[in-house]
């Protein structure tokens, strides 16, 4: 019992230092009042600009070169053309026992290429019934390519 005392005469005491419902109600108000901005700010538009573009230096000024040539080395060769008869047979209206397989040099002559550069001689062939030819060797003699028209059209490339 002694404690239901105690307690009720804590409260009594409590009680009696709490604020009253209207000093809280002064105290809401002057808080209020202190963040509410006293003065009003009133924004005038600024003068619009306008952008202009600075030319700026060139960084630099490219000049027309003069046309230079650089010579493109050429190598010589020599070019044999002529004509492979692949098989035993009437060319020409010749007796076909007197025609052998085998190939005719019809020309040899010295030719200069540069790189990729080509030759395509076209020779006759008989209509086709015998293979033109071309081939390339090097000034000692050493072979180096040919190219045989194995369909009939009388053209060949030679290239190094």
């Amino acid at each position: 019992m002694k404690r239901v005392i105690s307690v009720l005469i804590a409260l009594v005491f409590l009680s009696a230092c709490a604020p009253s419902p209207q000093a809280i109600q002064t105290a809401i108000a002057k808080t209020q009042a202190a963040w509410t901005p006293t003065h009003t700010v009133t924004l005038t538009p600024s003068p619009t600009s306008t952008l202009t573009s600075i030319p700026l230096p060139p960084t630099h000024t490219s000049l027309p070169l003069p046309p230079t040539s650089t010579p493109v080395p050429k190598t010589t060769y020599i070019m044999e053309t002529g004509w492979c008869i692949p098989s035993v047979g009437d060319v020409s209206g010749r007796d076909p026992k007197k025609v052998q397989p085998g190939c005719i040099i019809e020309a040899r002559q010295q030719v200069q290429l540069g790189p990729n550069e080509n030759i395509e001689p076209t020779l006759d062939n008989n209509n086709g019934n015998i293979e033109v030819y071309c081939a390339l060797f090097s000034l000692d003699g050493t072979f180096i390519m040919s190219d045989v028209d194995a369909i009939g059209s009388g053209k060949v490339t030679c290239h190094p």
